[in-house]
């Protein structure tokens, strides 16, 4: 009872606190005006990120006409109850709402790329998957003269997220494009607190977009996700239903 109790208050003490730290960086994020033509990949760690983090930059994107790419790195496995056995059909269950989600975006099907890594240990790969992760990225980056390219924040308190960021980075190192990248926070507004001695300078370039136009097609991509919104929760969600998106403009990476 007492594990209960206390599970209860951090919950709360969670929601309280991602609800002013969204808060606050909405207040400091410049807001853009409008979105570009430039032609966009969306790099997601998990079927679902894309969707929380950048699915209205996404639905704005495509009602411009403007070629998005979304990129799975993981396979979604991991995506279960903490406590349960997960169910022997969870990776084709996730890709399936990751089509579904991805097309109430807009998003053509042939654009939508899953690449199979193994959700929860993309921090852990051995070097000769790590170096195919960054060659494929790379070779996709490729594709557009011009490109932005968005990935979870490089320190979003989960390991599969950082480890995705880095992968890109990378890429774009390598890459032959001209690449804007941009990092959508998703973990951090959840977490509702600065860990791991997160700084507002980890923030720099922070801007917001509006999503408004867009915003119903935003929350039926949301609701795609059957198999994760029960149990992420009301609270968890919140943090991702707002009306605007929040991104961090980055420096193209040099090449190592």
């Amino acid at each position: 009872m007492l594990n209960q109790i206390l599970g209860w208050l951090r919950h709360g003490m969670n929601t309280c606190t991602s609800a002013l730290l969204t808060a606050q960086l909405l207040k400091r994020a410049e807001p853009v005006l409008s979105v570009s033509q430039v032609p966009v990949v969306v790099v997601a760690p998990h079927e679902d990120d894309e969707t929380f983090g950048c699915g209205g930059l996404i639905a704005l994107k495509r009602q411009l006409g403007v070629p998005v790419t979304v990129v799975f790195v993981s396979d979604g496995g991991g995506g279960y109850q903490e406590g349960t056995t997960a169910p022997p059909d969870i990776v084709a269950v996730r890709e399936k709402e990751a089509l579904e989600a991805t097309g109430v975006l807009g998003v053509p099907v042939e654009h939508v790329q899953f690449l199979h890594y193994p959700d929860t240990r993309l921090g852990k790969l051995d070097e000769v998957d790590r170096r195919r992760l960054v060659s494929t990225l790379t070779e996709c980056f490729n594709q557009h003269a011009q490109l932005e390219v968005y990935v979870t924040h490089q320190r979003d308190l989960h390991p599969d997220h950082e480890a995705t960021c880095r992968a890109v980075m990378e890429a774009v190192s390598r890459s032959s494009s001209q690449v804007r990248l941009f990092e959508y926070p998703i973990w951090i507004r959840w977490m509702g607190k600065f860990h791991r001695n997160l700084q507002w300078s980890d923030f720099p370039g922070l801007i917001k977009v509006s999503i408004a136009p867009v915003h119903a097609t935003k929350l039926r991509a949301i609701q795609a996700y059957t198999s994760q919104i029960g149990m992420l929760g009301r609270a968890h969600l919140r943090c991702y239903e707002q009306v605007w998106e929040i991104f961090v403009e980055r420096p193209r990476p040099h090449q190592p």
